[in-house]
């Protein structure tokens, strides 16, 4: 779905930027597969982190029915003003909001810089809809899991100059990192192909083999549970071969050999594998 925004007025226009009639609604139906592609007149690539979110209510008190966490938000041409984000609608809240009826909500589109602050708002009015077939599948959670272990680390690594971290910290860390690898049970031989364990909220380490497949498995999760993990994925000087399968990428990735980490974010929606790179290590910073 197009929709076409003025960062200035702050309000939707129509292709040539006129405003458009307050009765033209972007309507969102419980369980429907939505993305709206935005189109701005203004260059958004300052902010480094986006999220979006549907909510009912007023400025004191509001419930949110979905959300759309940074990962999944293609940020690719932010340089032309254009972001596509995919809406979640298949949320219990969501289902909850509209067993009535259709109401009405307001979407909201954030986007930070890399010092945390809000420099981009994007907001408009949106109609939420049930849907006349119930045959969906079960109602998936909304994620709330804003800030990813990527970012933490970075935050704790330094990155941020006014958030500096004690050796004994990033031992720590390391050591719970390691602790959860170690429980993941990755194999570390190379195989023809592996299959990743979809984690909740955990990191995965893995080094891959040359001509390795790789896919995920979520047969563990609760049905239809949505979760965000890490996946630190370590490419060899000898892995000049491998693929993923059953991955949907955000943006399509380029891996260079050398014992580079790639710092991998998969996010699981309860029926497809998302896959962004959030950042790559070189070799001989990841030891």
């Amino acid at each position: 779905m197009d929709i076409f925004y003025s960062t200035t007025k702050h309000e939707r226009t129509d292709a040539s930027g006129k405003p458009v009639q307050p009765t033209e609604s972007v309507v969102l139906i419980y369980g429907q597969r939505t993305s709206l592609k935005i189109m701005t007149n203004t260059d958004l690539s300052a902010a480094v982190c986006w999220h979006s979110a549907v909510g009912q209510g007023n400025r004191t008190e509001t419930a949110i029915l979905c959300r759309t966490v940074d990962e999944e938000i293609d940020s690719s041409e932010s340089r032309n003003g254009i972001l596509i984000v995919p809406i979640q609608t298949g949320t219990a809240e969501f289902l909850e909001a509209v067993k009535n009826g259709a109401v009405r909500c307001l979407f909201e589109l954030w986007g930070t810089d890399s010092e945390g602050n809000r420099i981009e708002c994007i907001q408009f009015r949106v109609i939420a809809m049930p849907s006349i077939d119930s045959c969906g599948g079960d109602p998936v959670e909304i994620p709330d899991d804003l800030a990813t272990k990527s970012w933490v680390k970075k935050i704790i690594a330094g990155d941020d100059a006014e958030a500096f971290a004690t050796k004994s910290e990033l031992e720590k860390l390391d050591e719970e990192i390691q602790s959860l690898n170690r429980e993941n049970g990755i194999p570390a031989e190379e195989t023809d192909g592996c299959e990743i364990p979809i984690y909740h909220d955990r990191i995965v380490k893995y080094r891959v083999g040359n001509g390795e497949e790789i896919s995920f498995s979520s047969g563990h999760l609760e049905q239809g549970k949505c979760c965000t993990m890490e996946l630190w994925l370590t490419v060899g000087e000898d892995s000049t071969e491998f693929t993923f399968s059953g991955v949907t990428w955000i943006r399509e990735p380029t891996f260079d050999q050398g014992n580079t980490m790639y710092i991998i974010v998969i996010r699981w929606d309860g029926s497809r594998v998302f896959a962004n790179i959030a950042y790559t290590i070189p070799a001989g910073e990841n030891e």
